[in-house]
């Protein structure tokens, strides 16, 4: 996982949604550079993590594994809007809201708090940003 191209890292993503997969992601995520994060984000990296995440919170009988999934998902996106590229990127784009919003659905109170906190956080960088220029 360590000398994924983008596209490759998106499809472990894709199909291997598990809670080893998303920890091993955070790691990486840590210590890639702004091209390969501008990749991923163009490569629609975030819908993934997003799409993830919200099917996760539709499920009926969410078993223990998929809360941590869903508490990694949550990690991983903070990792990836702790950048300046994941940020905008997010803030460029109104469809995310609608993801967002999603995953507000689930059951899981750690996540609910954590996407609220995401929000927030996200909400008021944008906002000092936009103040200052």
């Amino acid at each position: 996982m360590s000398d994924s191209s983008p596209g490759q890292f998106i499809d472990l993503l894709k199909h291997h949604q598990t809670y080893k997969t998303y920890v091993a992601a955070k790691i990486r995520f840590k210590t890639v550079d702004k091209a390969w994060l501008y990749s991923f984000l163009q490569e629609d990296g975030l819908s993934v993590i997003l799409n993830t995440l919200n099917a996760l919170t539709k499920r009926k009988n969410l078993h223990m594994t998929d809360a941590l999934v869903q508490l990694e998902c949550v990690s991983l996106l903070k990792t990836v809007l702790n950048s300046r590229a994941g940020l905008e990127f997010l803030l460029e784009r109104e469809d995310y809201s609608d993801h967002f919003a999603h995953s507000l659905i689930t059951k899981n109170v750690m996540v609910k708090k954590q996407i609220l906190e995401l929000l927030s956080a996200s909400v008021t960088t944008h906002s000092e940003a936009t103040t200052w220029h």
